[in-house]
């Protein structure tokens, strides 16, 4: 099983049915930060959820604003955004995520 960050969150992201219309999972561009092993690359998670696919493209604007204000000049500022669930199902993308993740949907 793969074990990072990223696919951890994916992972809790797709624990659960979204009660709402649609869903995604929003991750940062890496930061380097101080750990005990020194300087390690992190990421931050946000699931937004919404009504509709704008509202959630609104959240991830925001999102994406907030990271650049307090980290300005990086290199992908917009970071990931996946798309796992729309109209009540699971979007394609979080099945093949799901599947190469080896976890089922509920």
């Amino acid at each position: 099983m793969v074990d990072s960050p990223l696919f951890n969150a994916c992972r809790a992201a797709m624990a659960s049915r979204p009660t709402a219309r649609c869903a995604g999972l929003w991750a940062s561009p890496d930061i380097a930060a101080q750990t005990e092993r020194g300087f390690e690359p992190v990421q931050q998670f946000a699931m937004v959820r919404g009504e509709s696919r704008d509202e959630l493209e609104r959240d991830v604007t925001a999102l994406r604003e907030d990271f650049n204000r307090r980290h300005p000049r990086r290199l992908n500022p917009d970071g990931l955004t996946f798309s796992l669930w729309e109209d009540g199902r699971w979007t394609a993308h979080a099945e093949g995520l799901a599947q190469s993740l080896g976890v089922a949907l509920p």
